[in-house]
């Protein structure tokens, strides 16, 4: 399926809905005091992926895995490699106690899968997973303004092959340094 952008998204506060959807889920939880339907825990993973979605800007597939194999490794897998280099992942103070929370419930975090996460969002809250991830690119691109853009187009090749290599090597040698 192609990705067709809706304009009802380019203003949609995407940051404020995944956060403050997750803060509604956590405290719904919460309010039990024995035993949590598994319907409400895997709908508090669902948002805790997309908020984890939002702050690492990765792509829906790529939520769903790395951030269930945080919680079923107790918290232990805190980067993902990329080229060789082991980035780390990023968490807030409200993720991170929403996931110790959800490591209770790794038999219900094991079988939320990719469709299931995207169906969830789209159906019941009529936002599609891919949009959390280009709501961050439209934010880096109106940061960088359109002579950015366009300069980023003209000199996509020198990039690609020159640029990208160099800070990669960099970021390696930073990462090593401090260990």
């Amino acid at each position: 399926m192609k990705l067709q952008i809706s304009e009802r998204y380019l203003f949609f506060d995407i940051p404020k809905f995944v956060k403050e959807s997750l803060i509604n889920h956590y405290r719904d939880v919460l309010i039990f005091k024995e035993s949590v339907p598994a319907t409400y825990i895997r709908f508090l993973v669902y948002h805790a992926i997309a908020y984890f979605q939002y702050l690492n800007s990765f792509n829906t597939k790529t939520a769903v895995n790395l951030y269930k194999e945080y919680i079923l490794s107790d918290g232990k897998i805190k980067t993902f490699k990329y080229k060789e280099l082991e980035i780390p992942l990023n968490f807030d103070e409200l993720l991170d106690e929403v996931s110790k929370y959800l490591m209770n419930y790794k038999d219900i975090v094991q079988g939320v899968t990719t469709i299931a996460y995207t169906s969830h969002l789209r159906y019941g809250h009529r936002i599609q997973p891919t949009y959390i991830t280009l709501y961050n690119l439209l934010d880096a691109f109106n940061k960088i303004g359109f002579d950015g853009l366009a300069a980023l187009k003209r000199h996509w090749r020198i990039i690609d092959k020159e640029f990208i290599p160099y800070l990669l090597k960099n970021l390696k040698n930073n990462s090593i340094n401090k260990t």
